[in-house]
């Protein structure tokens, strides 16, 4: 679900801290976005799942991204009505994903110095 490598070299770009205020933007605004989807306005629903795409590949939510991907490339023949508990589980899963792996995967791919 996450491609952790995208994840890591962002972190690494922009330091720990500012990373973690990213990441930190980033949920605030998944989450935001997530809660108000709705099937009932199609162009706007069609924006966030862009936005959320768009987000979600710059942290390396791969998995959410390549969900959103798979809604908007079959946008124009079919919406399935359970997409947006689809979205909110990966999004849910992602997160979880995240936290639970952050740290091993910092240390499995920083370089260990030998005294």
């Amino acid at each position: 679900m996450i491609e952790w490598q995208r994840t890591l070299e962002l972190r690494e770009e922009v330091g720990a801290e500012v990373f973690s205020e990213i990441f930190d933007i980033f949920l605030e605004e998944s989450k935001s976005t997530l809660e108000q989807l709705s099937l009932e306005d199609q162009a706007t629903l069609k924006a966030q799942i862009h936005f959320m795409k768009g987000s979600s590949l710059n942290v390396g939510f791969r998995g959410l991204a390549e969900l959103c991907e798979q809604y908007l490339s079959h946008w124009e023949s079919h919406v399935p009505q359970d997409m947006i508990s689809a979205l909110r589980s990966h999004f849910e899963a992602s997160t979880k994903e995240f936290y639970e792996k952050l740290s091993s995967k910092i240390d499995e791919l920083t370089p260990q110095t030998v005294p």
